[in-house]
């Protein structure tokens, strides 16, 4: 179990002798230690104090949590160029101004936003540069400006000159003026925080360097030999995605047009990245680890990063536990393709209205899927916490098996995590299996063509793209069944992507439309086959279609597609107990006899002020009956 970032908060409010008791309770800390993005929470004493700690525990885990995409803009970034920041499409100075002129006449004002930050602040921050050779911007010569006032009709701007560390400057007619891409403040204390521009088409300095080297240069200098982190294990890059629908206006090699860090149908941001993870992979070392957020949509490279951070389980928002598999899945991708040693956990923490009171099931499907994955489990919302103060550190009950106190009750584990929906009967017959000429003439996929080969290990869909396109999707409409559950289970192999190496899995997407909705689900796919597991509860009973959508015009391939009528529940043995969840809408019966013949278990003996009712000691019979969204950990007797 590893403390999140009430490590870095309890900091900054005890001493060192009644923090460590604390802290060394668990297998390890993550936390910010660095005031790269927030100052409220963050000083001296954290570099300390986590030091200090690792000292006293040298096997325990000592992570930085450090934001991926952004920092503020004084940040450690004395000799950075101008040119490193995200922006948006901006504009261009219509008449020259000096360094007294607060009011700057453009082109266009219409991509000028006047709009408050959490902490009052008005206005876009902007650069200004002198336009330089081809057309774009010189950067030597930059300055940060804060907007004030847009006058639209006459495409005016009030600023206020020099800020962040510049000066004022005199700018010729032709200037170029550009909003930043940013986020925050996160505290009252703290400036906005810009983001990087991590595209490969970002605009380099005069010695060629781009962003992302001075920042794997600076990881080095941190982690390496006197460096102010040399005693850490490594870092995880928080909030690290730029997702499609966040890039609008994104004009990531400042020519004044939008590009969305797109080029020729290539995700520049996304190659900025793997450059980034692997420069950093360098400066870390190979003993170090290198982790980062694990939100949809993200493609981080295999061959640098052990593994990722699911920040709230399944995600901070998924209240109703819909996602349930599709964390699972990415979690287990993790804990097998990512780079040695590998290291992923789940995050038990909802963002608000959904934060508190605390739900002590959710708590233990989060553990549960820990525990299905050979991962550690973290918590942000803690027990017996009130809405805006989740700072207590108090032990759940299942990781100590309540009252007896004891870490790391379950033991070592006994066999592989079931999914009980697997061993169901396959509502498709065998036809996703055999892929016969019947079954084949159902799927729908305008510009796709299947192909149907045979080897040894079975009979395999090939699945490729007539024409060029940005992504393959085909569906099977018209699969009826009985229940309100569905389960699928397949495996799925990507040819590589055109624009990336092996080590970067391509993305797959489920959607599931039935009477009872629609709900996607998103996958990794390597280019070895990976088996995966989703489900769908309260979809059904009736006709529903599945639709997969890979990204890449590449081919893929999908053998042994399995449709059951039946909830993802799960299972799993340990020497000193075992673990079942229930991740339906609807109580499940688990028939314990027949999962572990020749054993028998007990609830643990619960605290008073946690969940006493559940956890209440009692013997587990022939049976177990969950509640819907609901896992349990019990104890062998």
């Amino acid at each position: 179990m590893l403390a999140f970032r009430q490590s870095q908060i309890q900091a900054g409010l005890l001493a060192y002798s009644d923090w460590e008791p604390i802290f060394a309770q668990f297998n390890g800390i993550i936390g910010k230690a660095l005031q790269e993005e927030l100052s409220d929470s963050v000083g001296p004493q954290t570099v300390e104090y986590f030091t200090r700690f690792k000292q006293s525990f040298p096997k325990k885990l000592v992570l930085l949590h450090l934001n991926g995409r952004a920092r503020l803009p004084t940040f450690e970034t004395d000799g950075w160029s101008a040119g490193w920041w995200l922006y948006r499409v901006g504009s261009v100075l219509t008449s020259a101004v000096d360094p007294d002129d607060t009011v700057l006449p453009v082109a266009s004002a219409a991509n000028f936003k006047l709009r408050a930050d959490a902490y009052g602040g008005i206005g876009d921050d902007i650069v200004l540069a002198p336009m330089g050779a081809g057309g774009r911007p010189d950067f030597t010569a930059a300055e940060q400006v804060r907007l004030t006032g847009i006058d639209r009709t006459n495409n005016r701007l009030t600023v206020v000159r020099g800020k962040y560390g510049t000066s004022p400057l005199s700018f010729p007619t032709g200037g170029y003026l550009a909003p930043h891409e940013y986020a925050g403040p996160w505290s009252p204390v703290d400036d906005r925080v810009w983001l990087y521009n991590l595209s490969t088409m970002c605009p380099p300095d005069a010695s060629g360097r781009r962003v992302v080297d001075a920042i794997a240069e600076q990881v080095g200098s941190w982690f390496g030999p006197g460096g102010v982190l040399a005693a850490f294990d490594g870092l995880q890059l928080d909030v690290f995605q730029l997702r499609t629908d966040a890039r609008a206006g994104v004009d990531a090699d400042c020519d004044g047009v939008a590009d969305l860090a797109m080029q020729a149908g290539i995700d520049t941001y996304l190659q900025g990245q793997i450059q980034l993870t692997k420069g950093m992979r360098a400066s870390l070392g190979s003993k170090r680890y290198l982790l980062t957020d694990g939100g949809v949509g993200q493609q981080p490279d295999t061959a640098s990063v052990n593994g990722v951070e699911l920040e709230g389980f399944p995600t901070l928002d998924d209240y109703g536990i819909t996602l349930w598999s599709q964390a699972l899945m990415t979690l287990q991708f993790w804990q097998s393709r990512g780079a040695s040693t590998r290291l992923s956990y789940p995050l038990y923490k909802y963002a608000a209205p959904n934060d508190y009171p605390v739900s002590f099931n959710r708590f233990r499907l989060t553990l549960a899927a820990a525990l299905a994955t050979n991962t550690p489990v973290s918590w942000f919302n803690d027990i017996g916490g009130t809405s805006g103060t989740p700072n207590n550190i108090v032990l759940w009950d299942e990781l100590i098996a309540g009252t007896a106190n004891t870490p790391g009750w379950l033991g070592a584990v006994r066999g592989e995590t079931v999914h009980l929906a697997e061993r169901e009967p396959d509502e498709l017959g065998g036809a996703g299996v055999a892929w016969p000429e019947s079954f084949l003439a159902t799927l729908v996929g305008p510009g796709v063509e299947f192909v149907v080969e045979s080897a040894a290990s079975g009979t395999t869909l090939l699945v490729s793209g007539r024409l060029a396109s940005s992504s393959l999707t085909f569906s099977i409409p018209g699969l009826a069944f009985d229940g309100p559950d569905l389960v699928l289970s397949f495996d799925l192999q990507a040819v590589k992507s055109t624009a990336h190496a092996a080590t970067i899995g391509r993305q797959c997407t489920v959607t599931v439309t039935g009477d009872g909705g629609e709900v996607a689900q998103t996958l990794t796919v390597p280019t070895t086959y990976f088996h995966a597991v989703l489900g769908w509860h309260g979809i059904g009973p009736g006709p529903v279609q599945m639709t997969l959508t890979v990204d890449g015009d590449m081919p893929v391939r999908l053998r042994g597609l399995k449709m059951f009528a039946a909830p993802d529940a799960i299972v799993r043995g340990f020497s000193n107990g075992a673990m079942f969840a229930n991740p339906s809408g609807h109580e499940v019966t688990f028939d314990v006899a027949s999962l572990f013949p020749r054993r028998r278990f007990a609830r643990i003996f619960g605290s008073a002020d946690q969940d006493p009712a559940t956890n209440d000691g009692a013997k587990i019979g022939p049976t177990l009956t969950l509640d819907a969204l609901d896992a349990l950990v019990v104890r062998a007797v």
